[in-house]
């Protein structure tokens, strides 16, 4: 006897509250077999794959639902939502609206879709939607924080720096918004020139942060990278190939100038950027089952077969190939990947790898302004930022010693203050051939889903290249640091 579907709902929801999430997917997809179009159940599924990534998964559910229950603006708010993460921004903007449309006060809505808008590069329809979302709820801290990013305050923003104010201390608001609010303040006051009370929101909002990262154990990791990584095991496991695609690795530290070379080079008609996409990082993960070896990643290369590398590197390119099939060139603007070049070395021999630098200092400073989530710990602390920097730094110099010549290395003040020669090097290094476009980089239609998506918008400028000095009384543990590396 089959069982009642309110029994299956019912052992879905309580699966789902309990965190299997699995056993959740497996009972509500028993109930669409028997019942198709249960709305109920339709929502929970395909809420359900949006919060764990599945957001293909989810598409069709929540079109099915909104077909069966067109006035339901969550249905239509959560249908964007998957469409804007995965950067179908004209969809999501349409979707967006539609929420919109049936719930005029929807402040989440109105924030997401200035995200969508600011994603294209129309920071004017932004911004409008990011103060209509303000207006319609004074709470909304992310409507707030993604203003600040794509505007510039002055003296007539004093009312929402008031209200901020205000709010910062309320026990009320909980600490993930009191980052927001630190955040926004940091930004407001940046913008006015009173670099005390930003430098103390900044220092504020990563307080409020869950400092986990253990650098102890990043130097051991870096320790054993440099350990496998020699010339004999790039000799020995290299791949000879002439790959289907031309890899552009970006690489360095994170505000460090990599959104701006990303942006440059993509204006090539033959180059395609498919941003942070992840890729060597999931096969680093993968690497050690991949070659069945009992030894964990880096180690586990160290016995590694040529042709099992070759499966590894033809799997990336299939990986790449879903995205972005119809690009000669193809940028990974992975900053993160300059733990992995030795391995991309292996699996892509001629890859193009660009290591984007910038003042130390100046790179810490604008990590430690950055809202950044778990990925980057190492930054809500300023010493332990100088000491990841430090660590980094020990492994570039690796990674240039073993690829003398193969790696260019391209300093942001540099393009800042000599846009045109310093592009045309970077191009001729590239082995593409020159175009105009390169210097109005900020008029592409690229999709900028990064922390510099306001900044790339914008012609070069040179105040960022020593906003740094505005600081320096405040940084004494970041320079003590940072001051190691040339002892």
């Amino acid at each position: 006897m089959i069982k009642p579907i309110p029994d299956f709902i019912e052992n879905a929801n309580i699966a789902y509250e309990s965190g299997d999430f699995l056993l959740a997917e497996d009972l509500y997809k028993e109930v669409l077999d028997i019942s198709p179009n249960n709305i109920e159940v339709l929502l929970k599924l395909s809420f359900l794959y949006i919060t764990s990534g599945k957001y293909d998964s989810a598409i069709p559910l929540l079109t099915n639902a909104i077909n069966l229950e067109p006035n339901n603006p969550y249905s239509y708010y959560n249908l964007g939502y998957a469409y804007q993460q995965q950067k179908e921004l004209h969809l999501a903007i349409n979707y967006y609206t539609a929420a919109i449309s049936l719930k005029p006060d929807f402040s989440l809505a109105m924030n997401n879709l200035g995200v969508s808008y600011q994603h294209l590069g129309d920071i004017r329809n932004a911004n409008k939607h990011f103060k209509k979302a303000i207006e319609n709820n004074s709470n909304c801290f992310d409507a707030y924080f993604n203003y600040a990013q794509s505007h510039k305050f002055s003296d007539e923003d004093n009312q929402i720096i008031k209200i901020l104010e205000g709010k910062s201390n309320l026990p009320s608001i909980s600490k993930q918004d009191k980052v927001k609010i630190h955040f926004t303040l940091g930004k407001a006051y940046d913008d006015l020139g009173s670099f005390k009370f930003a430098f103390d929101n900044y220092k504020q909002g990563n307080s409020f942060k869950n400092h986990g990262f253990n650098i102890k154990n990043y130097s051991h990791y870096i320790d054993k990278i440099i350990d496998v990584f020699d010339n004999d095991l790039i000799r020995t496991l290299k791949l000879n190939r002439q790959e289907e695609q031309n890899f552009i690795f970006v690489v360095g530290m994170p505000r460090s100038g990599s959104t701006l070379i990303e942006q440059i080079i993509s204006c090539h008609p033959r180059v395609h950027s498919a941003g942070e996409i992840g890729f060597i990082g999931e096969i680093v993960d993968e690497v050690s089952d991949l070659l069945n070896s009992t030894e964990s990643y880096p180690s586990c290369l160290s016995n590694a077969q040529s042709s099992v590398l070759e499966d590894i590197s033809n799997k990336v390119l299939t990986l790449t190939k879903t995205q972005c099939d119809f690009a000669e060139y193809i940028i990974d603007k992975s900053p993160v990947n300059f733990l992995h070049i030795g391995l991309i070395k292996i699996l892509f021999p001629n890859s193009i790898v660009i290591h984007t630098q910038r003042n130390p200092i100046a790179t810490c400073l604008s990590c430690y302004f950055q809202n950044f989530e778990t990925q980057h710990q190492y930054s809500y602390d300023l010493r332990t930022l100088g000491q990841f920097y430090t660590q980094y730094q020990r492994l570039m110099n690796h990674w240039k010693k073993l690829f003398t010549n193969n790696i260019i290395d391209i300093k942001y003040e540099d393009l800042v203050l000599n846009q045109e020669e310093k592009t045309r090097e970077l191009i001729l290094d590239c082995g593409l051939e020159w175009f105009d476009d390169y210097l109005s980089f900020y008029r592409s239609k690229n999709i900028i889903s990064t922390a510099s998506k306001w900044q790339t918008r914008q012609p070069i400028y040179h105040s960022s290249v020593n906003k740094h000095q505005n600081y320096l009384e405040f940084l004494e543990d970041l320079i003590h640091e940072l001051d190691m590396l040339n002892k």
